[in-house]
Order: C-alpha cells, then structure tokens, then sequence
C-alpha cells in the first residue's frame, strides 16, 4: 500500500478532522445531487484550502450514488515521461482508511 505523501500538508492528517473538513465542502455546495448517472467528474486537487468548495460540488452532485470503481487521472507533478503510467500497487493509505487497485482494470489499461 502506497503511505500518504502529503497528509497534513494538503489536507488534514487526522480522521476525524479530515471527514469533518470534507462534508463541511460537500454541504456548502449549492448543488442538488444529480438523479441521473454521473460516469464523470473534472474536478481540482490541489490543497483543500484551494480546492475543496469546487471539488464539494461534484461530490454533492454523486453524493446519492454509489461506485465499485473510481479511476483518478492526473498529472506527474514530480517526474516527467512521455505517455501514461498506471499504478501498479495494491492501492493507497488514506487518513480515512484503504482505497484498493482495481488490478483487473489496472492490468487491462
């Protein structure tokens, strides 16, 4: 499992501080959650302080849905290459506990 790289820094690094930081953006959002299938959300990931009244939006539009897998695409910020990488790893450490690789999907990417 990949440990938190910037847990406390970007976000907080406590459980409890952290869910409390995420529903405050989730609630704040003045969006009613989509009675449609949302297959896709664009949406920021810098620091909370940054980004999370944007990002709260497009939660609170999925907030009534449920998913077996989310795929995350985002840019290298420390090492340049040309083309895309997937992960390879058994999946992430979060404050809020273990997200795990869909290796299936991983592999067939």
């Amino acid at each position: 499992m990949r440990e938190p790289v910037f847990s406390g820094a970007f976000y907080p690094q406590e459980r409890e501080s952290l869910e409390q930081e995420v529903t405050h953006y989730i609630h704040q959002a003045n969006v009613t959650p989509s009675k449609h299938v949302v297959n896709a959300i664009i949406s920021p990931h810098a620091g909370y302080m940054y980004s999370g009244a944007v990002a709260g939006h497009g939660m609170r539009a999925i907030q009534n849905q449920t998913y077996d897998t989310v795929i995350v695409m985002g840019p290298s910020h420390r090492h340049y290459f040309e083309g895309a990488s997937v992960y390879e790893g058994a999946g992430y450490l979060t404050p809020l506990g273990g997200l795990y690789t869909n290796t299936f999907l991983a592999d067939t990417i």
